[in-house]
């Protein structure tokens, strides 16, 4: 997407949702409600360059670099509650067998659901470099290289459920579909693929949302609420929980967008669920976020 992903904070309205859902995240996450609007003033004043304005908010808390803050080890704690929601989340889906959690760079989700489900004979977690992978010490959990970002090394119909969580709207179009033609090669007939993304329905009307949420679906075009979407990843993943190595491609889609584009490959939609609302049991999933769960023809 060829934009500055700070202009939006122009909008008064783009910038009041923003400024609401960083409260709701920082309530679950343990970013300070105070330090909210200065850090959203900062990103407004100097929305004509993000990497500036970065460094800017860094300067004035340093705690959201400082590994060691208090700030830090409550992204922990929140972590390990999100991972736990997410595995019952996911648990009821899985096939019997082995499970891939396509980008998860650590084994935490797969800890937690082999913990959960001894239909589980091996999870995989994948990735370019397996130093960068965050393991643990269990037999049933094995490394996975990646050959590229659109490839791994399992073999043709190795694998009965693959989970790909928050990771397909970091990929360019062209890798994606290589990415997903690739799943289907190594999912077996009848294979499950569950996915989460941030995103939302162009075409249903969602009832008692959030009032948060309902701003975001009502108050915004189709090309604003990308924007957003977009905005949110950049925040997450450059500011409030630096990832710097992970690419921003903001290749967003709609519920439908996402079912339409799994279609063509072979997969049916047999359970997909909206995210609208946030409390202490659905913290894992902070919205607009969407569930879906597909079946490999």
């Amino acid at each position: 997407m060829a934009m500055n992903i700070l202009t939006i904070l122009q909008n008064e309205y783009m910038r009041d949702f923003i400024l609401a859902r960083a409260k709701t995240y920082g309530k679950y996450t343990g970013l300070p409600s105070e330090w909210i609007p200065t850090i959203i003033e900062i990103l407004t004043n100097m929305s004509y360059d993000s990497e500036l304005a970065i460094k800017a908010v860094q300067k004035e808390f340093p705690q959201l670099i400082n590994t060691s803050s208090e700030y830090h080890e409550k992204l922990r704690k929140y972590r390990i509650r999100k991972v736990e929601q997410i595995a019952e989340r996911i648990n009821p889906f899985l096939k019997n067998g082995t499970v891939l959690d396509f980008g998860g760079q650590t084994t935490d989700l797969l800890e937690a659901l082999i913990n959960k489900n001894e239909r589980i004979s091996q999870g995989f977690v994948n990735g370019i470099n397996k130093d960068e992978i965050i393991q643990n010490e269990s037999e049933k959990i094995a490394f996975t290289e990646q050959i590229s970002l659109s490839e791994t090394t399992l073999g043709t119909k190795s694998v009965d459920t693959i989970i790909v969580s928050l990771v397909l709207h970091h990929m360019n179009v062209q890798e994606r579909e290589k990415l997903i033609n690739h799943f289907t090669k190594i999912l077996k007939k009848k294979g499950i693929l569950i996915l989460i993304e941030d995103t939302f329905s162009e075409t249903r009307v969602q009832r008692e949302c959030d009032s948060i949420t309902d701003m975001f679906l009502n108050k915004f075009s189709f090309e604003e609420k990308m924007q957003l979407l977009s905005f949110l990843d950049w925040q997450g993943n450059r500011l409030t929980r630096p990832h710097p190595s992970v690419p921003l491609h903001y290749t967003f889609k709609s519920i439908e967008g996402w079912c339409q584009l799994f279609k063509t490959f072979g997969f049916n939609l047999t359970n997909e669920q909206f995210f609208c609302n946030v409390d202490e049991d659905s913290i894992d999933l902070i919205p607009p976020k969407a569930f879906m769960v597909f079946r490999l023809n």
